[in-house]
């Protein structure tokens, strides 16, 4: 029910944003992801973010690329992104998806730095399987961790 409850609120926020990133986690174990991105500046995965970490059970939400230039995780070496020229030129492209150990699936949109939709690996979180998934519904991109 609490999975339920959550992709509802998101696809609710979802309706009113215009191409924002919604990660969740939605196993036992604490998760990180590094995001991927580009703008009018950076080309295509030009912008990598700090590491965001991830409670089991939770979600985070970014309304656009330039959010994290003043919200963590930030981007590295001091970038900072614009949004200026829309979603025509700025995007999410990627993410690399951690438990901080032996865990590691890269995945996102065609053409990327990492350009696989789902990546499942075995053993990841207490024993069991983790799957990473990146999809794009109307406009906002949804990274699950399962």
């Amino acid at each position: 029910m609490k999975k339920l409850f959550i992709a509802l609120a998101l696809l609710l926020s979802a309706a009113g944003a215009k191409a924002a990133l919604f990660i969740t986690n939605n196993t036992s174990c604490i998760m990180v992801v590094i995001i991927n991105a580009h703008d009018a500046n950076h080309g295509i995965c030009g912008l990598a973010s700090g590491r965001l970490q991830l409670a089991p059970g939770s979600s985070a939400a970014f309304n656009n690329v330039a959010t994290l230039n003043t919200t963590a995780p930030g981007w590295q070496n001091s970038q900072t992104a614009t949004t200026a020229g829309g979603t025509t030129v700025w995007g999410w492209d990627a993410a690399i998806v951690t438990n901080g150990g032996i865990m590691w699936a890269q995945i996102g949109n065609t053409g990327s730095c990492s350009p696989t939709a789902s990546v499942i690996t075995p053993n990841a979180c207490n024993g069991n399987s983790v799957t990473a998934a990146w999809s794009v519904l109307g406009g906002n991109t949804f990274i699950d961790i399962n």
